[in-house]
């Protein structure tokens, strides 16, 4: 391999990891005090999110959660992009904090998985769920990510300021939220 590949190929393996392993805030996050992942379990709409490698193109995306016979959670995501294309991914979560259901540890099974620490304490938190269950505010404990779900394209108004206000006072950039425009 040539030498300047092999430093370009490095070099993104290194901000790949250096990306992925920002230090933890010392605050520690709070969760939805118990999530009833039956109720959880299904399709969802992204309505915002905070800016990720991932869904760099995507204009909308949407997050299919299903309960699996060994006690783990199916995840899969699709990216949307504007021309109508889509990317999917896939993966499995486990529940870390059996008490609220309320923290998962998230792995996807492609191939970038194996230059992303594993995330022992979770890396998928549920921080509200309306009663209903039809809006989710999930983010993770680095601030880092950050995503509004909705079971429906829309979320209303007045939702979508109490999730912002609620990511605001714990901690997230929600000045760099990036809202979607095209739904499925």
């Amino acid at each position: 391999m040539k030498p300047s590949l092999t430093l370009l190929l490095l070099g993104l393996v290194a901000a790949l990891l250096s990306s992925c392993a920002a230090p933890q805030p010392t605050r520690p996050l709070a969760t939805h005090p118990s999530v009833d992942l039956k109720k959880y379990a299904g399709h969802w709409h992204e309505v915002a999110r905070l800016p990720m490698g991932f869904e760099k193109d995507c204009v909308a995306a949407t997050a299919d959660y299903s309960l699996r016979p060994d006690g783990l959670v199916k995840v899969v995501n699709t990216c949307i992009r504007a021309d109508g294309s889509q990317r999917q991914v896939s993966g499995r979560a486990r529940v870390v904090d059996d008490r609220s259901n309320a923290v998962l540890e998230v792995i996807f099974e492609e191939w970038f998985s194996i230059f992303i620490p594993r995330a022992k304490q979770g890396n998928y938190f549920i921080l509200a769920v309306t009663p209903d269950y039809q809006h989710a505010l999930v983010g993770t404990p680095s601030r880092k990510f950050l995503w509004l779900l909705s079971r429906t394209p829309q979320m209303p108004p007045a939702q979508k300021a109490t999730f912002i206000e609620k990511a605001r006072a714990l901690g997230y950039p929600v000045d760099r939220l990036i809202l979607n425009h095209v739904h499925p």
